[in-house]
Formats: structure tokens, sequence, C-alpha cells
């Protein structure tokens, strides 16, 4: 897939999540609004473009070249009062939460740039924030050990699954949306079924506490 393609696909608004893209070469072009979710563009060289707004979540970037990248800067998104610590895109590229130490996650219209809701936890700082590939479901890992999931529809919890006995520094969905993985300072991995709400499996292994996924 040369740039000149690459361009007319994402123009015509395409969707180019799960697909795979390895070794491709793009340059001189525009990217911007691409939503790679989930795709593979490992060996891939982008040089000389435009990627303003390009989905990359879950995408896998192993060995990619980037040179003279360009982006503009859409927005300022002002409303947290302490640290950022997390941010995601939705599968579908319109929506991006944002998790901090205020106790709150926010959701934010990528085009307008306006707050759209804002999710206030009971519990503590907010340290991972992930969408389900469906978009329905947001997975927030925080500080007091637990990882609530909400309804990003209705904006309400659905559940808070606990095991972790130290803070909860990532969470990532499965691709299918079944699974939930998540990473602690307590030097473990646990797997989540997502549809029972309780804990499949637990990765020792570790000797200190694990920090992305």
């Amino acid at each position: 897939m040369g740039s000149n393609s690459l361009y007319i696909l994402v123009q015509m608004k395409v969707y180019l999540s799960n697909k795979n893209f390895e070794n491709i070469k793009i340059q001189n072009t525009s990217s911007v609004g691409a939503n790679f979710f989930r795709s593979n563009l490992s060996g891939s060289e982008f040089n000389n473009v435009f990627i303003s707004g390009m989905n990359l979540n879950g995408a896998l970037l192993f060995n990619c070249k980037w040179k003279n990248l360009k982006i503009h800067e859409l927005y300022e998104l002002g409303g947290h009062s302490c640290k950022v610590n997390s941010v995601c895109l939705s599968p579908d590229g319109n929506t991006l939460a944002s998790g901090n130490d205020d106790k709150s996650i926010r959701l934010w219209d990528v085009k307008s740039g306006q707050q759209k809701a804002k999710l206030d936890s009971q519990y503590s700082d907010v340290y991972s924030v992930c969408f389900s590939p469906d978009g329905n479901l947001l997975a927030a890992g925080n500080r007091d050990n637990f990882i609530c999931l909400w309804d990003v529809q209705t904006v309400k919890q659905k559940a808070l699954l606990s095991g972790h006995t130290n803070n909860v520094n990532s969470v990532c969905f499965s691709p299918d949306g079944n699974r939930l993985a998540s990473c602690s300072c307590d030097n473990n991995i646990r797997l989540w079924d997502i549809k029972t709400k309780q804990q499949k499996a637990k990765l020792d292994g570790h000797t200190n506490g694990i920090i992305l996924s």
C-alpha cells in the first residue's frame, strides 16, 4: 500500500482497525484522523507525515521508523485539578478518556475538545484507563488496588474487581473484549473474566512492581 492509497482510505474514513500494515512506507502525506486501533504497523516507515488525531491504541509498532512527523495541537483539554496519569482513545476515535490524581475520569469529545462526562470515583487516584474493543466499557485501575468497570453510555459504574494488594498501574482488554489484564505494584498480573467479573488467573514471577501492560 502506497502513500496515496492510504491517504484516500483515510479521507474516505475507512475503518483501518485490526488490519495488517507491516513494513509499509508512508511519506509526504497526511494520516490525520486515521484509525489504526489494534492494527499491525510493525516495521513500517513514516516520513514527513501529518499524524494529528491518529488512533494507535493497541497497535503493534515494533521496529517502526518515524521521521519528521507533524502534528497540530487541536485543543488543550483543561479540567483536571491534579496530575493526569493515563489517557485512552475510544475504538472509534471520537472519545478520549483521561484519569488522574483527583479521583476522577473525564470523557472528552475529540472533535470539539469539550468534556462529555465526569466519572467520579469513590476510591483513589486513577492510574490507568482503557476502553473495551466495542467502546461500551471503560476499565480504570487505581491506587486503592481496585479496578472499576464503567458503562460508557450511562456513565455508571458496573463492577468493582478486587484482588490486587497494591496499586493497579495498567489495565488492558483482550481483542474480543472478554478478558481484562491488569498489572500492579504487588508484582502480579491478573486476568479477569468480563462476563462473570471473576479473576481467572494470577500470573506470578516478577520480582518488582509491574508498571506497563
